[in-house]
């Protein structure tokens, strides 16, 4: 059997869900839109020897957890993805908090030892509310440099991925130490997500919210505040890309010739460098299992670069 799918009836197994229909038909609608990194838990696990089977419960908790933090995200950013189900926005949080708690009772029903069990819940626990503190600055802030980027972003993204390789590592029999190193490669890795998604939106048409005021990724954020020729104009623009495609095409222009694809390809590249570099330093059994999580992020990014005209910057 897939593992999302013995992950998802792994979820759907808890006694306590099964009594509210409502919830046990969201996470069946959810499992049919699969995220790829639901299956971060298995890759750590099978590097430190483990097995699918093992992976299982920790699986099912990071998807639980995942797509409770995009249902208060849609409420947040005001996206209208579940209120389109006809759930109002506190159906979603009533349900987020659901899957949340379905996500921690996913690892206390597994077959592991008691005390990775409570690991695995802590480090859990901490990566929810880190990630709640993100979502709140990241609402409540207007980002007008790189500083306040990162600093949200590695609240809401970073912590995520943390768990999702801490409990996969831990739950497949890793060492505490090991858990807590591939825990650091997980945060790392989120920051390089956090990229490459900004890298993909701020190019793509129609335009993305990222162009929103206040709502800068990094490659619209060096666009518009580093000094270059164009900066001026790019702000102007920057107002207009919802209202007309010229627009928007012209900023993305700018955006590449400026120099900030290449700028976020650079930080991409050598955090790449740096987490395949940590990961050699940890005796894996199955190292193969991360790098191919790695170079998932970043062929993707390798091939933009050809479709933009860019060179993949050195360094």
């Amino acid at each position: 059997m897939d593992l999302v799918t013995e992950a998802v009836d792994y979820l759907l197994n808890d006694p306590d869900l099964q009594k509210w229909n409502t919830a046990t038909e969201l996470i069946k609608y959810i499992a049919h839109r699969p995220a790829s990194h639901w299956k971060i838990p298995e890759a750590a696990c099978k590097a430190v020897g483990g097995t699918q089977q093992q992976a299982i419960p920790a699986v099912s908790a990071i998807i639980a957890l995942h797509s409770a933090i995009i249902m208060v995200d849609d409420i947040l950013d005001k996206d209208g993805r579940f209120t389109d189900l006809g759930f109002s926005d506190g159906d979603i949080a009533n349900l987020a908090l659901t899957l949340q708690a379905s996500a921690l009772k996913a690892i206390s029903r597994s077959e592991t030892g008691v005390e990775t069990k409570i690991q695995i819940t802590s480090a859990l626990n901490r990566m929810i509310v880190l990630t709640s503190t993100g979502q709140h600055l990241d609402s409540h802030t207007q980002i007008e440099n790189e500083k306040e980027y990162w600093n949200i972003a590695r609240q809401k993204s970073s912590p995520f991925f943390a768990g999702a390789f801490y409990s996969g590592a831990l739950i497949g029999g890793a060492s505490f130490d090991a858990a807590d190193r591939l825990a650091e490669i997980g945060s790392i890795f989120g920051e390089m997500i956090q990229i490459h998604d900004d890298l993909k939106d701020a190019l793509e048409s129609p335009a993305s919210q990222d162009w929103a005021a206040g709502h800068a990724s990094l490659p619209i954020l060096f666009a518009a505040t580093v000094n270059h020729p164009q900066k001026q104009q790019f702000n102007k623009l920057r107002a207009k890309v919802f209202e007309d495609e010229p627009s928007l095409k012209t900023a993305q222009s700018i955006m590449i010739h400026c120099g900030a694809i290449s700028y976020c390809a650079k930080e991409l590249l050598q955090r790449n460098d740096l987490v395949r570099k940590k990961t050699s330093e940890i005796r894996l059994i199955d190292p193969g299992a991360l790098n191919l999580l790695f170079d998932r992020v970043i062929e993707p990014v390798i091939h933009l670069f050809k479709l933009v005209g860019v060179s993949a910057p050195e360094f």
